[in-house]
């Protein structure tokens, strides 16, 4: 019988659901609405979600993107008290900075740990406090920040917080990107847990947005209160049916005060007013639905997650407007206060709407496009306009996509056919080597063509100098040069061996400036309809192609972390390559003209008349010779 007492003490405790747990010895923080009181799952309905991932021993990584005052922070570092409570194992929390964790760890995780009466026992004496290694008495929570390469390293660790991992700094680390240095600790334990959050930054850059995407994504529908149909919150606008609906002032501007005043949100199934009444009733009836997954009425998620079975669950985006302690008004006055303003536009978008931020927001689609520069020409066909030929290349890993452009008066270009090789020899043959057939003119040949080195670099040297074209060239962008185009015996190239091939070779390579040429792209995307001085005309089959045109647009004028202008992907999973084809084939069109229309209108007047060319020859100068027949000037040899 006394065995059997001391057994019982052997067993292990029972297993309280997280969230559970959290509502029972987790007190609310400074900072917080709900400062003082204990944790609500009713306060903050959408993080039951997360505490159940977090019980799920499948899921290794929990993703958040989420915007402000919905507790995902604190969220996290209860998180942390949990485990060190229940499960204890080391830990880290990791931030943007070192002042920033220290900020966090000071002011939100000491507070949070020191009123969870499990946990505060563990801690040691204030004074032996530290803000970077928390040792508790049963494990110990390590801290790092994005700037350390050693704070991220050299510690297995069982759980990690990385918070903030949007304004983690890539470029401060010199082995790779901090967030991966941040998961590698993780690799030691097979049932590790990753809690990566954040509000998200600029588009294309976003951490949080591109694991959010990686993840078995979960959206927050709530049912309306009027019909009981499921939905997600969306800002939506004035036009459209559903999302935020608010009064203008007597003078029929927008004012931010009426817009506080008057806020309300529409039912996009019933067109239903949802006032701020129905707002705790509606969100606390909330629940997270996986893509691919549709929701009824009662409540009931129906099909197959597109993701199902990933070890990664994503939460958001989730907007502030889901907080309880929100207003549909706290939105409104900040949306109309603020979206003439592209600064503090930004900071709405990321940090209330959860969304990222694109600098550029260009008017131009793929289909305005696609309708504005249509031109008569059929592919492959160059118009009678045209008074010469550019190619440029982007090279891939696995092919080459090339544009070939013709240039007419008044700074037109004409795209008159693209496509892809997988082989540099369909390239020379196909492309390169081709006479393409005028509509009324005789045909015309490439005069100048630029492939990019960046990637394959030594294919693309031996292609030039061996199999190439007497006005072949090998390019690549920069961002640091000042002038628009250089010519380069690859003075800056840090590969030697490159450098003796090019010399060897007596081959320049054309460094150009990327952003100038992007920023001179741009302006003919968005500028007059094909024809007009300035434009570009596609030829119909281009004016037609989905991918070619959005990959057209897919690229957006930023400012980096750094202050630095530079031309990046809208979509960071989508393509760019057609556009810098079309860019290389620019700039192969300027090193011809240099900056003289005047060589254009020659050109086309020579193709127009091929005579021209014959009799603006120079004749040969007379020899003069004395009286009896010799020659004035004798050379000797």
């Amino acid at each position: 019988m006394l065995i059997l007492d001391a057994t019982r003490h052997l067993e292990p405790p029972p297993k309280i659901p997280t969230a559970q747990w959290l509502c029972q010895n987790i007190i609310m923080p400074k900072g917080t609405e709900t400062a003082g009181q204990p944790f609500s799952i009713a306060d903050y309905p959408h993080v039951a979600g997360v505490c159940d991932a977090y019980d799920d021993p499948d899921v290794w990584a929990i993703v958040l993107q989420w915007g402000t005052r919905l507790g995902k922070t604190t969220t996290c570092l209860a998180l942390i008290a949990k485990t060190a409570a229940c499960d204890p194992f080391n830990m880290m929390l990791a931030s943007s900075t070192k002042d920033a964790v220290k900020r966090v760890v000071r002011s939100r995780l000491y507070p949070l740990l020191e009123n969870c009466p499990v946990v505060s026992e563990q801690l040691p004496p204030p004074a032996r406090r530290g803000a970077f290694e928390i040792p508790l008495r049963n494990c110990t929570i390590f801290v790092g920040w994005s700037g350390s390469d050693t704070s991220l390293g050299d510690v297995g660790i069982k759980l990690g917080l990385a918070n903030e991992v949007d304004k983690w700094d890539a470029d401060s680390s010199s082995e790779a990107d901090p967030l991966l240095l941040f998961l590698n600790r993780l690799k030691g334990f097979v049932r590790h847990k990753a809690l990566i959050e954040s509000t998200p930054t600029r588009r294309g850059r976003s951490r949080i947005e591109s694991r959010l995407q990686q993840s078995n994504r979960h959206r927050r529908y709530v049912p309306c209160p009027h019909c009981g149909e499921f939905q997600v919150l969306v800002k939506g606008t004035a036009d459209s049916p559903g999302g935020f609906k608010w009064e203008r002032a007597s003078s029929g501007a927008s004012d931010p005060d009426v817009a506080y005043a008057t806020a309300w949100y529409q039912c996009q199934h019933c067109l239903g007013r949802i006032e701020n009444h129905h707002r705790t009733a509606m969100l606390r009836a909330g629940q997270w639905v996986p893509d691919g997954c549709t929701i009824t009425p009662d409540g009931k998620i129906h099909g197959r997650p597109l993701r199902a079975g990933s070890p990664a669950v994503g939460f958001g985006p989730l907007p502030s407007w889901y907080a309880l302690a929100q207003t549909w008004g706290d939105f409104a006055q900040r949306w109309v206060r603020y979206h003439r303003k592209p600064r503090e536009l930004q900071d709405v978008v990321n940090s209330y709407m959860a969304e990222t931020w694109e600098d550029r927001r260009t008017a131009t689609d793929w289909e305005q496009l696609g309708q504005r520069a249509r031109g008569r020409h059929r592919h492959g066909v160059v118009p009678d306009e045209v008074a010469f030929l550019t190619l440029g290349v982007d090279v891939q890993q696995a092919h080459l996509v090339w544009v070939m452009c013709g240039w007419g008066l008044n700074d037109t270009l004409y795209v008159v056919d693209y496509g892809e090789c997988l082989t540099w020899e369909e390239l020379l043959q196909g492309v390169i080597r081709a006479e393409w057939p005028g509509v009324t003119l005789p045909p015309l040949k490439m005069l100048r063509g630029g492939i990019d080195s960046g990637h394959r670099t030594d294919e693309v040297y031996d292609f030039v100098r061996q199999h190439g074209h007497p006005h072949l060239r090998a390019t690549k962008g920069q961002e640091s040069q000042k002038k628009p185009i250089q010519a380069s015996d690859l003075q800056y190239s840090r590969r030697r061996e490159a450098r003796e091939k090019l010399a060897k070779a007596k081959m320049l390579l054309w460094e150009f400036h990327k952003s100038y040429w992007q920023e001179e792209l741009q302006a003919r995307l968005d500028g007059p309809p094909a024809g007009e001085p300035g434009s570009i005309v596609l030829c119909q089959r281009a004016a037609e192609d989905q991918d070619f045109l959005e990959q057209l647009v897919n690229s957006a004028r930023v400012e980096n972390e750094h202050g630095k202008v530079i031309w990046e992907k809208k979509l960071e999973h989508e393509p760019d390559d057609f556009r810098d084809a079309l860019v290389i084939a620019r700039v192969m069109a300027e090193t011809l003209i240099k900056g003289n229309p005047r060589r254009v209108e020659l050109w086309l007047a020579t193709r127009r008349n091929p005579h021209l060319l014959q009799q603006s020859a120079r004749p040969r100068r007379p020899t003069l010779r004395l009286p009896d027949g010799r020659a004035f000037l004798v050379t000797e040899r």
